[in-house]
Formats: C-alpha cells, structure tokens, sequence
C-alpha cells in the first residue's frame, strides 16, 4: 500500500485557464482533506466524507458550490491523498478558490507536480509523464488519441519487452553460442529500428511543428494562410508589405496538427529600395529579420512565389536570401495565383526549375481553393516523409529524449550483436550498456 509522504499540501488546476462550465482544483497531499474541509460549513458533511455536493465558503464570503471527492493514497493517480473540487469555470471561482486554499496553507503549483508525484511513488514511468504532460495540449482528436495510448503504457510496454529480451541476451551470453547470441542481438536491434521509425509520426503528432509560409512580398501569402486555415486571420491587402510580424494559427491534415505561420515578404538579393523612407525601410528590414528567423526555427517551408512571375520567366525561384535558411528535404514551393493563368502558362510552370531537385511543387489558388487540398497533403509529406502504421496502432515514439535514447540504444545492440560475432561472451559490457539506456528510457535515470 502506498504511503502519503506528501506531509505539505498543495493544488493544482488540473483543467485549462480560462472561461468553462466546469474546473477542476486538485489538493494533494496528507493535510489537503483537512483542509479543505474548513470551507465546508455543512455540519452533516461528515456522514458522507468521500462524495458531496457542498457550498464553499472562505474568509471573503461563499465561494461556489462544488462537488468535493476525497480520494484515499492507496487509490489516487499520485499515490498521495487527494481532495479533488469540481467547481464552475471561470477566472472568478476558481481564483477566489485558490485564494482561500493559499490563506489555508495550501499553495498552488504547476499542472505537473501531480505526475511528477506519481513518478516518484511509481504510479508512472517517465514515457507516460511526457505523454500526459503533452496530452494536455493536444489539438487534434487523433494526437490525443495517440498520447492516450503512451500514457496508458503502449510505449513503455514496447521498451520493456526489449528490455527484457536484452536481459536474457546478456543471461545467455556466458553459456550460448556466439551464434545465437549475435542472432538475438540482431533481432532486439530490429525491434529498436522498427519503433525508431515511429519517431517522425509521434513527434508531428505529440506537438505541431512549425510551418513558415515565406517569399517575396506581395506574392500572396496572406492570402494563402487564410485559405489554408478557411478564416480570414491575416490583413490582405494589394499594396505590398502590408505583413510586418508573423502571424500563427494551428492547422491540422488528416489528423496531423501543425503551427501555420505568415510572415513578412523577402525582398530578392540587390532589390533597389533607394528612395524609401528611412523608417518604412526600417520597419521593413527588420520585418524581414523577423521572417528568416522564423524560416530557420520552422520545420517545414513553404516558398510562395507568383504563378505569372514564373509564366514568364521559366527559371524563376524563390529569393536566394530565403533559401539559404531552410532544409530543403522539409520545404515546397507553392506556385500561387494560378487562377490568372491559362492552359499553356501552367504548362510553362509544370518544367519550371525549382531551388532544390529534393523539393515537390504545388500549385494552387488562394482565391478559388485550387490546389490547396494537394498542398496540405504535401506539408503532411514533409513532416512524415514515411508513416509507418504502429503510432496508431500502439507504441510510438513522441518525443526528442526518447529518440536520443533510441540511437543510442541502437548503437549498443549493434556493438552488442558485432562482438558476439569475435568472441565468446563478448557482448557483456555492450548488453549491460544497452540495458542501462532501455532503462533511462523509461524512469529517466539509470539503475
């Protein structure tokens, strides 16, 4: 049975800020249920001390009627006592609350002190506290239904099943044939390789990656992020130049969330700008630093340029001085406007040279929609080059430690099933290292 070594409470609000019908303030901790019940009034709660609809009342006044159930260690998700409120939602209620659990000595805390908790009582392994921890904001139905998998163990399941074949690797190597040992070894790295290959899949899913919409001003890609998003969430204007910071709005493709981003045009290398103002030049410079740095933090880039520029002139690109920022394995030149052109222009377009023979071209109309059901499906493309199915059907990989580990846990199979092939008993040291990285996996330190 668990024991309560939490002696100091505290709460935490374990649903989102902000306006709702209902929020939920956790007290956890030995002390909590005491607590709390000094701002029940109720003589009679005392006959129902688990479950009650009950009016709160602090040193300021009534607080809110609430529902209080007191979970006892031995049953709670932490391990530790835990009073949970339910409570209606909004700044009001749930601030007035807090005040009076902080007066009462209970502090707030972060939303992941409970899971930390939880961690430490062994309730959680630390692939389950990632998982929860971006569970809580996941933006798509599918990447929450992904986490909800990691946090009820698929993942950890996964790195304990090769944990305990590298176990019996390393039991077996001072008795069995070099053979068999190289051929165990051989098959727990291509285990190790088939979940590494969940990676690309699980991160896109677990947080949206960012998504830069770049190119020379003026070519519309205002106009392109509202059509993407099918809400008018940018300013578009004819005159160029009418985007000065970047703007973002989450997207989603096939349950893929993703951070859409516009920002200022990237005027061509040597563009002449004598004559502008000094502070509309400016303005406009340090727009466009704001623009690059976007490109360099993004992982996926799309090089907006206009469909009649390339029409006529068959060799156009982007601006190098966009270029240079991006990889261009993770971008796509997006031909906008296309509804001005016609049938032989497209043709034109279609043999037009692309800054990078790696990158796919669209083309689309941000005015009719054309195109941009292709274009969404190729910014998926980038961020999952290859999907393989096991993400959805179980474990997957979601985060940038657990692929860390994963190399390196790769690397010590493979030295593993490489020295049982010259000497017996050789793969020790090797097997003992990879079983300390499969357990780092999961607890986030070695035993």
């Amino acid at each position: 049975m668990a024991t309560d070594a939490c002696r100091a409470p505290f709460c935490v609000e374990t649903t989102a800020p902000g306006r709702g019908a209902i929020s939920v303030i956790e007290v956890v901790g030995a002390a909590g249920w005491s607590r709390v019940k000094k701002l029940i009034p109720d003589r009679n709660f005392a006959r129902c001390p688990r479950i009650a609809l009950v009016d709160l009342v602090g040193h300021a006044g009534p607080i809110d009627q609430a529902i209080v159930a007191h979970v006892p260690a031995s049953k709670s998700f932490t391990g530790h006592d835990t009073v949970e409120i339910n409570i209606h939602g909004g700044p009001a209620c749930v601030g007035r609350l807090v005040d009076a659990l902080r007066r009462l000595g209970v502090p707030l805390r972060g939303r992941r002190e409970p899971a930390l908790l939880a961690l430490k009582s062994g309730r959680l392994d630390l692939i389950q506290v990632e998982a929860l921890d971006l569970l809580y904001e996941a933006t798509t139905f599918r990447a929450a239904s992904f986490l909800m998998r990691q946090f009820k163990g698929a993942l950890s399941a996964a790195v304990n099943r090769i944990l305990r074949r590298l176990e019996l690797a390393s039991v077996a190597a001072g008795c069995a044939s070099r053979r068999t040992v190289s051929r165990r070894c051989a098959a727990i790295l291509r285990s190790i390789s088939r979940l590494r290959a969940t990676a690309d899949l699980g991160l896109a899913l677990a947080e949206p990656a960012r998504c830069v919409i770049a190119g020379e001003p003026n070519v519309g890609k205002s106009s392109l992020f509202n059509a993407l998003l099918a809400v008018p969430r940018a300013i578009v204007d004819p005159e160029a130049g009418t985007t000065r910071d970047h703007v973002q709005e989450i997207a989603s493709r096939q349950g893929i969330p993703f951070m859409l981003i516009d920002t200022a045009g990237v005027a061509s290398m040597g563009e002449d700008r004598r004559g502008a103002a000094p502070v509309d030049d400016a303005i406009r410079r340090a727009a466009e630093a704001d623009s690059l740095e976007q490109i360099r933090k993004a992982r996926v880039s799309l090089f907006v340029v206009d469909a009649r520029v390339c029409a006529a002139h068959a060799d156009a690109t982007v601006p190098q001085s966009v270029v240079r920022h991006v990889n261009a394995k993770r971008s796509v030149v997006v031909v906008n406007k296309i509804d001005l052109l016609n049938a032989q222009q497209r043709e034109v377009i279609a043999e037009s040279r692309l800054p990078h023979p790696a990158q796919p071209q669209v083309m689309v109309s941000a005015l009719t929609g054309e195109g941009l059901d292709q274009l969404r499906s190729a910014i998926v493309t980038a961020l999952v080059p290859a999907s393989p199915p096991v993400p959805d059907a179980g474990a997957g990989v979601f985060t940038a430690r657990q692929v860390r580990i994963l190399l390196h846990l790769e690397e010590a199979a493979r030295d593993a099933a490489a020295a049982a092939g010259l000497q017996a008993g050789g793969t020790r040291p090797e097997l003992r290292r990879a079983i300390v990285l499969a357990r780092s996996m999961i607890l986030g330190k070695a035993h």
